[in-house]
């Protein structure tokens, strides 16, 4: 577990280091509802942002589509930029999600599946 101990070190140094404003500590709060597996990213995706209209949901939507099912890169800087602090505080939180779980998470293949269905691309 020699490899294992920095990373942790590491992955709490960041998280309890990074706070610049109202946004990050959402963030943080998704991050720490996140581990709890009934409370992943993608639920609350779900919740407040799919199926909506608005430019914001739509590029979330995108995003979501394209880790599912790879294609056009999104402009993960423009929505950055354009995003409030809850919607920021969303991404980061689904990005860091897939990178930690990936395919492997059931709630994230079925949000997919859904965004798919539909004919979000």
């Amino acid at each position: 577990m020699l490899i294992g101990a920095p990373f942790q070190s590491l992955k709490k140094l960041r998280t309890t280091s990074y706070r610049s404003d109202g946004g990050d500590r959402l963030w943080l709060w998704l991050q720490a509802k996140a581990t709890d597996a009934h409370s992943n990213p993608f639920v609350e995706f779900e919740r407040q942002v799919m199926g909506k209209t608005y430019t914001m949901a739509l590029q979330l939507q995108s995003l979501v589509s394209h880790l599912y099912r790879g294609g056009e890169n999104p402009d993960i800087g423009g929505m950055l930029r354009s995003s409030d602090k809850y919607h920021r505080a969303l991404l980061r939180s689904l990005l860091d999600w897939y990178s930690e779980h990936g395919e492997g998470c059931a709630q994230f293949m079925r949000t997919g599946s859904k965004l798919s269905s539909i004919g979000i691309n």
